[in-house]
């Protein structure tokens, strides 16, 4: 988005200084839209966002309004996503050169090819509105059109299982330029300058030691949830707007302070529902705000179609400039294809000057929305684009990309173990432990750094850990299976492991039917140990809730053997 983050009031009407009683049977309509709309959007295999969006348009057309507490709710979605992915970016990545260049050269040639377009639609008389804008708002539009959505590419990327992967990683450092730049944007535009107490912003690194004290003495549960909504909407927001900056700024900011402490992932997660039911305010407010007209939505359809001349600038910088394989590329690409609730914001700004229409707000928020909609099966089905038109994508790729796509040799191993958090980390011990595959077994992960931290922790057991995607088909047929007996998917979610099933139904040693080796899957839940064995034929399945008494109980016997006499156990 960028900034959708900076809390998007599309119907213009200011609850400053008003705040209506909440209507609960009211927004209890609108949750209950939401979830049957979300409902059927999973049963037709789409995220469940599109229907977040589609329950919006239809409360719309009912004849519903946005009310103040679902707009609250949408702006305290939107800042807790910001402090959660400045939990998970290294502020390192942002500086690197081919993210500002991807970013910043995007900018120039997006906001240019844009701002042409329209000028050339206002010459023909039978499309609407485009006759009305000169040089200047087409340019500021087409700026605005530049920038993609941070909530939408945050909510897909962590719904497909994708944060830590290169193209996730790239994905997410482009957008938080593109934040940054909205930051700047608006202050230049709206004369809203920041004031004198910003100059107390530069001592927030000396306060890091303080929030690491609190972090580290905030346990796991309430108190931990409380800290960081406490950091992400006081200490983060409020503090930026008192500085006269934009408030989610500031929570992007506090969560790059929190990154590098061994429990920002799990301040993540603390916060990670009520960050989610939050967000489906946002989404149902942007379809309950349009104001739905035939000529907004014809506009709204010819802006969605200039949307693929965004994308393909995006492939061609990411592949050319960016140097990442064809397959990173393309991913990046869809992860970006939407327009971004921050054009919303540039084109009220504009209206309230008097520089354009009022028809022009609803006709981008229903392009917007439809970005999304079209944008959702994109992501879903990236990997199968990819594998159609690889041939023809491969032409823009460079013979030398960067090296962590790379290094994807797994050697003589018998054992290939793929995910190592805690599940795949224990696996690797133990059957590096137990001698029947001594220097034979290699682990995988997409998380670069995780592996580092892994090989450092476990420096004396010498493991073999290579980078790589799961669901990347390139590796699972640029790799050498042949001498593997035993394929483990240790991956934390059920739907990484699946995506990374179907790329291996379609690998070349799956399919030859040579291959005499079994997978191993470890699940949550009994409906996913029966789907694993009825639709993909996993042999060996794991379900790491039912044998964790078990585990547990076996741990116990063991320790009981060690000890003259046999230990009380209390319960806990």
């Amino acid at each position: 988005m960028a900034p959708g983050t900076l809390g998007p009031n599309i119907s213009g009407n200011s609850t400053v200084g008003s705040e209506p009683e909440p209507d609960v049977a009211l927004e209890t309509v609108y949750f209950a839209t939401a979830f049957i709309c979300g409902f059927v959007t999973i049963k037709l295999e789409l995220p469940p966002l599109v229907g977040f969006i589609a329950a919006g348009f239809l409360l719309n057309i009912w004849g519903f309004e946005s009310t103040h507490t679902i707009e609250v709710l949408s702006d305290v979605g939107i800042t807790l996503l910001l402090f959660t992915i400045g939990l998970k970016v290294d502020a390192r990545l942002l500086i690197q050169k081919r993210i500002l260049v991807i970013s910043l050269t995007n900018l120039v040639l997006a906001s240019s090819l844009f701002a042409g377009m329209l000028l050339l639609f206002g010459l023909i008389e039978s499309i609407p509105l485009f006759g009305d804008l000169d040089f200047k708002v087409a340019l500021i539009i087409g700026f605005g059109l530049s920038f993609s959505s941070t909530v939408f590419a945050i909510k897909v990327l962590e719904e497909y299982g994708e944060s830590a992967t290169p193209h996730g990683r790239i994905a997410v450092g482009i957008l938080v330029i593109q934040d940054f730049l909205a930051v700047i944007f608006l202050a230049a535009t709206t004369g809203q300058a920041p004031n004198a107490y910003a100059l107390c912003l530069l001592g927030l690194p000396l306060a890091q030691k303080l929030l690491f004290y609190l972090l580290d003495h905030s346990r796991h549960g309430e108190i931990m949830t409380l800290l960081g909504l406490a950091l992400a909407l006081v200490a983060g927001y409020q503090l930026f707007e008192l500085c006269g900056l934009k408030g989610d700024l500031g929570a992007l900011v506090m969560g790059l302070l929190l990154h590098s402490h061994k429990k920002a992932s799990a301040l993540s997660k603390s916060l990670l529902v009520l960050k989610d039911v939050a967000l489906v305010s946002f989404f149902l407010q942007i379809g309950l705000q349009a104001s739905l007209s035939m000529d907004s939505f014809y506009v709204a359809l010819i802006l969605l179609a200039l949307c693929p001349f965004k994308m393909l600038i995006y492939f061609i910088l990411s592949t050319r400039a960016g140097a990442l394989r064809a397959r990173t590329s393309l991913l990046v690409t869809c992860v970006l294809s939407t327009y971004s609730e921050f054009a919303l914001i540039v084109v009220k700004s504009a209206s309230s000057q008097g520089m354009l229409g009022e028809d022009w707000l609803p006709t981008l928020a229903i392009a917007v929305s439809l970005t999304f909609i079209a944008a959702s099966p994109l992501n879903g089905y990236s990997n199968d684009i990819y594998v159609s038109l690889k041939r023809f994508l491969l032409y823009f790729q460079k013979d030398k990309c960067i090296t962590e796509e790379k290094s994807w040799k797994i050697g003589n191993a018998k054992v290939l173990i793929v995910g190592m958090g805690r599940i795949g980390e224990g696996v690797y011990k133990t059957l590096q432990n137990s001698g029947n595959f001594d220097g034979q077994i290699v682990g995988m992960d997409v998380n670069t750094k995780h592996i580092a931290e892994l090989l450092e922790r476990n420096e004396e057991l010498k493991m073999k850990i290579i980078a790589a995607d799961a669901c990347d088909t390139d590796f699972w047929r640029a790799s050498t299976f042949e001498e593997v007996s035993l394929i483990v998917l240790a991956m934390s979610k059920y739907s990484q492991n699946t995506f990374a099933l179907h790329q291996l139904q379609k690998a070349p040693f799956m399919t030859s039917q040579k291959w005499n080796g079994k997978i191993a899957a470890r699940v949550k839940y009994d409906y996913e140990e029966v789907e694993l064995k009825r639709d993909f034929g996993v042999d060996i399945v794991f379900n790491s809730y039912t044998w964790e008494g078990t585990a547990f109980g076996r741990f116990l016997l063991e320790a009981s053997k060690q000890t003259e006499e046999t230990p009380q156990l209390v319960v806990a």
